[in-house]
């Protein structure tokens, strides 16, 4: 699983992104290898930061690999703004345009104003295609 993350860290320096934040479940799956139905994985040049809520807080421990864990105190996307490079001024963050509703992207533009957010398509499912 760290090997994903390994090469999704390339493919965003390759893509000009800060970060790349992973809200569709079987993606997150394939990436660090967390089952459940409640999680956001963001993933920077050299990190990568998984936020679920408390009801995970065992299993995460045991399935997530490749990034540092947060267990969220209320909504996932309130929590992400404690992820501090997340907030850095100009930070370019690249998100999954498929799987990110309207109503959860505007959320975010106001959770985190100083990101520049970019629309990316087929990131994970690229790299899931290679064998």
């Amino acid at each position: 699983m760290q090997v994903r993350i390994k090469k999704i860290q390339a493919i965003l320096k390759g893509l000009n992104l800060d970060a790349l934040m992973v809200t569709e479940l079987s993606q997150i799956r394939y990436l660090c290898g967390y089952t459940g139905s409640n999680g956001i994985l963001v993933i920077f040049h050299n990190e990568a930061h998984f936020v679920t809520d408390f009801r995970y807080k065992a299993q995460v421990g045991k399935e997530v690999k490749g990034a540092k864990i947060m267990i969220a105190q209320r909504d996932l996307y309130t929590e992400i703004q404690k992820i501090k490079p997340l907030n850095a001024k100009n930070l370019r963050l690249g998100y999954l345009e498929a799987y990110m509703t309207v109503k959860n992207l505007a959320m975010l533009k106001t959770l985190l104003p100083n990101a520049l957010f970019a629309p990316t398509t087929f990131i994970v499912e690229t790299l899931a295609s290679v064998k």
